[in-house]
């Protein structure tokens, strides 16, 4: 039964059909109804998916559609327990971006922000005269 699941065709094929389902309207109507009792249900859920897709820029909240973290670091492959950062280089486009660890987010960052490495160079410097 899991094989099947994880079959990219099938996995199609559900996706087909529950898109032909949703058009009926009467389905619609409940598929609503459901959400909304589930959002009272589960607010700190609702909350923690929200704020999943959200992006603060320049001082504004943004809603973007961030691929989904598979649990692990874009960049280092090492797993990430606590908090992924979401590291994006572009503005206008905030949706293309990775998930990455602290660490890497860190690096990520002074790579962007200090593309001539002044301050690693100067870190080497002083590690070495220490």
């Amino acid at each position: 039964m899991r094989e099947r699941r994880e079959d990219p065709d099938y996995r199609a094929k559900l996706a087909s059909l529950a898109r032909e389902r949703y058009k009926d309207p009467e389905v619609r109507k409940k598929r609503l109804e459901s959400r909304k009792r589930w959002e009272l249900k589960y607010p700190e859920k609702r909350r923690a998916y929200v704020r999943a897709n959200r992006l603060c820029l320049n001082g504004k909240q943004i809603t973007i559609r961030k691929r989904l973290f598979a649990g692990v670091c874009e960049l280092c492959g090492n797993e990430i327990k606590k908090r992924p950062k979401w590291h994006h280089w572009d503005d206008e486009h905030p949706e293309k971006g990775m998930w990455i660890c602290d660490r890497c987010h860190w690096l990520a960052d002074a790579v962007e922000y200090d593309p001539e490495f002044e301050k690693m160079n100067k870190y080497k410097k002083l590690k070495e005269t220490l």
